[in-house]
């Protein structure tokens, strides 16, 4: 090592030492009774081992005596802090049969018309102009050859079977 090297280490490693020395001084100079556990100069306590069969013990005191109780006597009720909650029970949606509409017809004209089949509640087609409502059924619009039908739940866009 060259002489710059060893010049910047050696004040580190002097104080080092002085620590060293200083810490064993101290430590020598404490007095200490004869026979005593290392480390008791310092005020450390001895680890005990721990007494299980002392604790077995108390806990079936506890348990017989259930000094928790006026009458010392267990409870007649279990104790429930959070009952649990009554379940609902599962209802399954009605399930409601979707009609089958079909457009069977097409009148065209100033005031277009169409025969729709399939309504619920009418064996036979009916005949329908735009806005007009039957058995909860409303239709829409009639637009060339595709007919809006709105109804309970659900919108129909129709188109007429072609049968050629």
């Amino acid at each position: 090592m060259s002489r710059a090297r060893v010049g910047r280490f050696a004040p580190w490693l002097g104080a080092a030492l002085s620590w060293l020395v200083a810490a064993w001084a101290v430590r020598s100079s404490l007095p200490s009774p004869p026979g005593a556990p290392l480390g008791a100069q310092f005020g450390v306590a001895r680890v005990q081992p721990f007494d299980s069969a002392g604790l077995a013990t108390s806990a079936d005191d506890v348990r017989a005596r259930n000094i928790f109780r006026v009458d010392r006597r267990p409870p007649t009720v279990r104790l429930e802090p959070w009952p649990a909650a009554p379940l609902a029970p599962v209802v399954a949606a009605p399930t409601v049969a979707r009609p089958v509409l079909r457009v069977v017809g097409l009148l065209g004209g100033a005031r277009a018309q169409v025969v729709v089949e399939g309504v619920p509640g009418f064996e036979r087609g009916l005949l329908l102009r735009s806005g007009e409502e039957v058995g909860g059924y409303t239709l829409v619009r009639i637009t060339g050859d595709t007919v809006v039908l709105r109804g309970r739940d659900s919108t129909w866009t129709l188109v007429p079977k072609r049968t050629w």
